[in-house]
């Protein structure tokens, strides 16, 4: 029988973990799985993640959770991992996104899942599995993107990594078999409560498209927007007095990228 380590990289200790536990307890597998609380609050969550990869204890096989995701059907990692032997050409797997109470999918449909894109709404870190004999050395998480880092956004490291999959010639698949209520995502909503969510989102999909487009030309434009200030009593909230145009524009004019439609559009530049 195949082996899945399951991954929850924290930070400290909150109660939702508790609700996540008792749920991946609840729904069953067929597959074996080992439980892995990586507690290091030294670490961003991409560092946090990189270490599984450069860790040979762990197995091939490895499945990203967040500590708020909730499970919510048996054999939820049976048809994740049935994906990822379908597509042989997978650089990952990620399970559905889903935020109702009553969904029930057919689990006796044969389930190959469905391509997705790096800057798709359907690639959460809170739900992916990998198979670390699949990547090439540029597969990594970028350990300077995490909102410890104080970098704006909650998802963007994420996105980051799954085009690197893309530019190593991997595909992302989600699968239609699997659903999970990622119950928090509070981190994320409150980064923008002084901000505008669609804006910030849609400026970070922009750059990191446009990013690996020119990769590795431009690779280290992308630098000082890693750093953006955080709040010091509250690394996902901006420092204060900080405005998404404070932000970016030196980046974005010092690269010539002021003159982007999309950040045109933003208001941005």
């Amino acid at each position: 029988m195949k082996k899945i380590d399951l991954v929850i990289p924290i930070q400290r200790f909150t109660p939702q973990l508790d609700v996540t536990l008792a749920k991946l307890d609840k729904f069953k597998n067929d597959v074996e799985t080992e439980l892995h609380i990586i507690e290091r609050p030294d670490l961003n969550v991409s560092e946090a993640r990189q270490l599984i990869l450069d860790d040979d204890k762990y197995s091939d096989l490895v499945c990203y959770l967040d500590d708020d995701s909730e499970m919510i059907m048996d054999h939820w990692l049976d048809h994740m991992l049935h994906v990822l032997e379908a597509q042989t050409d997978a650089g990952a797997v990620f399970g559905g996104e889903w935020w109702g109470t009553e969904l029930r999918p057919e689990i006796d449909v044969i389930d190959t899942g469905r391509e997705i894109f790096p800057h798709s709404g359907g690639t959460p870190a809170a739900c992916m599995l990998i198979s670390k004999k699949r990547l090439t050395p540029l597969c990594l998480w970028d350990q300077a993107i995490g909102l410890r880092s104080g970098w704006l956004g909650g998802d963007f490291e994420e996105v980051d990594f799954c085009y690197r999959l893309v530019h190593e010639g991997l595909k992302l698949f989600q699968s239609t078999q699997t659903q999970f209520h990622h119950t928090g995502g509070k981190k994320t909503w409150r980064d923008f409560e002084r901000t505008d969510r669609n804006v910030c989102t849609n400026t970070m999909k922009t750059l990191l498209a446009y990013k690996w487009r020119k990769w590795p030309l431009l690779e280290e434009y992308f630098e000082k927007l890693r750093y953006v200030k955080a709040d010091p009593n509250d690394d996902c909230m901006l420092a204060a007095g900080e405005s998404l145009r404070k932000c970016y524009y030196p980046v974005l004019r010092e690269h010539n990228l002021h003159k982007h439609p999309q950040f045109i559009r933003e208001g941005l530049a």
